[in-house]
């Protein structure tokens, strides 16, 4: 195993990691804790040069189920958490100001004591507060946070931003739940923006995937029983459109191309237990990452359904790019070809076939998040619920093969 980056929040346990996004220059991550008091906001640095992480603790007044950076201003996030008014629990949102940071001569966080985020706004329609928030969604490609869309209950919130001015205005709310799956939770528990269509959110209802036309607030999309049970992320390819991962409940992560979502095109194993976190690398997309409770993280080299040149047949090819692996027969419910040596051999590849590149057993909890880092795509991050952060870097071996 190589060399890692450690960080502990003592006395913590915590669910969120997010990567700075608008940070192009340092590898930056936030992390949200999820205790009954005296919650924290960690903004952490990772310095590779010799592994270390500093760090900056704000005080956050709630615990943190959710936290999504500003794409466009580095000081600022958004915070989903729990809220109990009149003995009635709920969740709110948030959006919070960091204070200007310092770094010193080595590089590292200057620290500073009892740091204050100051509360921008809330997202608050007026309206009967939501039991859950599963994500808070901003687009990836604008360069204004003026829109933004919250994962509530079983329906997509959208509000208008206004900065300047420190103003919200809830817009609308859309169903997002037209097909609710038997036996399993039927409200909201993951989605993601399109990074190709401004206009596209994704979201997972218990076992089920659909996409959001937010121009004519219609569904643009539905893939009925994605997996047998409950979805706990998706991430869209940044480098293909149409093309999704879904990681669940039952161990399995499905890679889907929502021109013809009858099957998936590829699906992965490797981990034992439910899955919480998949991400997709942003410059190389065939290295995605998984995290899981059974204390695992996985890097997945998924070549075959990449844009990586070498991931194509030699024998057959979509117009776009878009070859379909060697798992386009699966059938929803039936295990694909998975990592672990069964390949089609019907097909031949110009490079290795798709592989399960590593597995990092650091946590001794369950991991509930994976992040890349927003400055180097050869840097990753972990979060397990006691509150440890560990920093890795991708194997140098495949670093070299992707780039030779």
């Amino acid at each position: 195993m190589e060399k890692s980056g450690i960080y502990g929040i003592p006395n913590h346990t915590a669910r969120c990691l997010a990567p700075v996004a608008a940070e192009q220059e340092r590898n930056r991550f936030l992390v949200g804790t999820t205790d009954r008091t005296d919650n924290e906001i960690h903004l952490l640095d990772f310095e590779e040069d010799d592994f270390e992480i500093s760090s900056l603790v704000y005080r956050h007044p709630r615990d943190v189920w959710a936290i999504t950076p500003s794409p466009t201003r580095v000081d600022m996030l958004f915070t989903a958490y729990t809220k109990v008014d009149d003995g009635a629990i709920s969740m709110g949102a948030s959006l919070w100001k960091m204070p200007s940071t310092e770094i010193d001569d080595q590089n590292k966080f200057r620290p500073k004591p009892n740091l204050q985020l100051e509360e921008v706004l809330k997202l608050d329609s007026g309206s009967a507060q939501p039991s859950r928030i599963a994500g808070i969604l901003c687009d990836p490609g604008s360069t204004t946070t003026d829109t933004v869309v919250t994962l509530e209950d079983r329906c997509l919130q959208i509000w208008n931003i206004d900065l300047g001015s420190s103003s919200v205005r809830a817009l609308r709310s859309l169903d997002a739940n037209p097909h609710p799956t038997p036996d399993i939770p039927s409200y909201l528990t993951a989605g993601a923006w399109n990074p190709h269509a401004a206009e596209q959110i994704v979201s997972a209802c218990g076992g089920e995937v659909a996409g959001w036309d937010l121009r004519i607030d219609r569904q643009a999309f539905h893939i009925g029983g994605a997996h047998s049970d409950t979805i706990r992320s998706i991430d869209c390819n940044p480098n293909r459109p149409h093309i999704l991962v879904t990681a669940s409940d039952d161990r399995s992560v499905r890679f889907w191309d929502v021109r013809n979502a009858d099957a998936p095109i590829k699906e992965v194993s490797g981990h034992s237990h439910w899955i919480w976190a998949v991400a997709f690398n942003k410059s190389h997309d065939q290295l995605v990452l998984t995290s899981s409770s059974d204390c695992q993280v996985n890097l997945h080299n998924i070549i075959s359904i990449s844009s990586a040149p070498f991931g194509e047949s030699e024998e057959s090819s979509d117009d776009d790019g878009a070859d379909r692996g060697t798992d386009s027969g699966v059938k929803k419910g039936e295990h694909a070809s998975t990592e672990k040596g069964e390949r089609d051999t019907s097909k031949k590849t110009k490079k290795p076939g798709d592989s399960l590149a590593a597995t990092y057993d650091q946590h001794e909890e369950s991991v509930y998040s994976v992040a890349w880092s927003p400055a180097d795509p050869w840097i990753f991050g972990s979060l397990s619920h006691d509150g440890r952060v560990v920093v890795n870097l991708v194997p140098q071996t495949l670093k070299y093969q992707i780039l030779l």
